[in-house]
């Protein structure tokens, strides 16, 4: 199907209803303190759906979901609402033409995609990683033990994260450094975020290059030398799965992980009682998953459809955070707070309907096994009160730094 065509004047369309414009720049939100989820969920007292203007993600503005019910609704619609396009990379790079696969492909061609995946992301690959996830977070812990302090965003969360992410690619770890500035820098929308991207579409391009024709282990490899309805994918389609392969699952894990090590900095109660089990730690990771949901997706509307009795025109955009959707109250009682016993409701960290994250069982993984490691060597650690903590929001919600301080090991 042809991709809607997408207005890209920065005047505001004509049928967007006054009384829902909100002067909110959804893409600048840093100054919202340690805990933007708080304030953002204050959008839940106003319209179910409003508009924001032109941002640095759509220059031609962005409907705004608020409610976990409208957001579900519109994630399972593929036939009114379509995923072309919505990295935005096309509004940045000229000439930018390759679909990040699998999240930009519509079905049915999408259903191909997850399940060449699949096998990547089994219960039985991730599970035959916990060595490797374990190993490689007792090196992170061992290193930043011994100072007795840390900046835990910069020295610690994104290497446990990218950690089995190597595994599965088929990257080297002691590359890491490289692989993690795409998507934690990219994602950040900082000055130099067309710089970054174009570096990382010529890093898309040689990997490429150098694992065509090849028996190089891991799913990049495995995707570009692998028929697909008996034909090799052509090197625009490996591109885009490259580069998406490359800004997916570490900034996100990652900056899960640091919310959860600050809940957990802040609460010496919390950190006795998760000492007990990995039963325990399985539930602390599956609230703060609910709590601290990070990510924001979007969607093009593909034919004008009318959702909680607002009418969207075919080429509008719309965020779609799920932060708001389990911080609704009507999805969940007490939204704010972190509650272990609460009763387990159907979160949309994750999203919902066949983009549905492939790589879930994996996030859980890794923040169960770095929460576990972590409390085993330093059971007891703070915040260090004199340094702020900021939160940038965006396409991925995530402290910007998180310095901690504790006895060394």
């Amino acid at each position: 199907m042809k991709s809607p065509d997408i207005t890209r004047s920065k005047m505001i369309p004509e049928h967007v209803p006054k009384h829902l414009l909100a002067a909110i720049d959804w893409y600048g939100m840093t100054e919202l303190g340690s805990d933007p989820f708080v304030e953002l969920a204050k959008l839940h007292d106003g319209e179910p759906i409003i508009f924001v203007g032109s941002n640095v993600r759509n220059s031609h503005g962005s409907w705004l979901i608020t409610r976990e019910a409208d957001i579900r609704t519109i994630v399972m619609d593929t036939d009114h609402f379509t995923s072309e396009n919505i990295s935005g990379f096309d509004q940045v790079i000229e000439g930018f033409n390759n679909k990040l696969i699998p999240t930009e492909i519509d079905p049915p061609d999408h259903a191909a995609y997850r399940t060449f995946m699949a096998p990547y992301f089994s219960p039985s690959r991730i599970n035959g990683l916990d060595q490797i996830m374990r190993d490689r977070v007792r090196d992170i812990i061992a290193q930043v033990g011994l100072k007795g302090k840390c900046e835990f965003m910069s020295e610690a969360t994104y290497y446990m994260a990218i950690a089995p992410w190597c595994e599965i690619m088929g990257m080297r770890y002691d590359e890491a450094d490289q692989w993690i500035r795409f998507p934690v820098q990219i994602l950040q929308y900082t000055s130099d975020r067309p710089k970054l991207m174009a570096e990382m579409i010529e890093s898309a391009k040689s990997l490429y290059l150098e694992r065509k024709d090849t028996n190089m282990a891991g799913l990049i490899a495995h995707f570009i030398n692998t028929p697909s309805g008996g034909q090799i994918p052509s090197e625009a389609s490996a591109i885009g799965f490259i580069i998406f392969m490359l800004i997916a699952g570490v900034d996100t894990v990652g900056g899960t992980l640091g919310f959860a090590m600050k809940r957990l900095a802040e609460d010496q109660k919390l950190r006795a009682h998760l000492t007990k089990g990995k039963d325990d730690v399985s539930i602390f990771v599956e609230e703060v998953l609910r709590r601290h949901a990070v990510v924001s997706t979007n969607r093009y509307v593909k034919k004008d459809v009318s959702i909680a009795g607002v009418q969207m025109r075919c080429g509008d955009n719309i965020i779609l955070p799920m932060s708001l959707a389990n911080s609704d109250p009507k999805a969940f009682e007490r939204p704010l707070e972190l509650d272990l016993a609460r009763k387990r409701g159907r979160i949309m960290t994750f999203g919902a309907g066949i983009h549905t994250c492939i790589g879930s069982r994996l996030a859980r993984a890794v923040i169960g096994i770095a929460v576990e490691e972590w409390l085993a060597a330093i059971p007891n650690f703070r915040i260090d009160s004199e340094k702020p903590l900021i939160a940038r929001v965006g396409d991925v919600i995530a402290l910007t730094s998180l310095p901690l301080q504790y006895e060394p090991i």
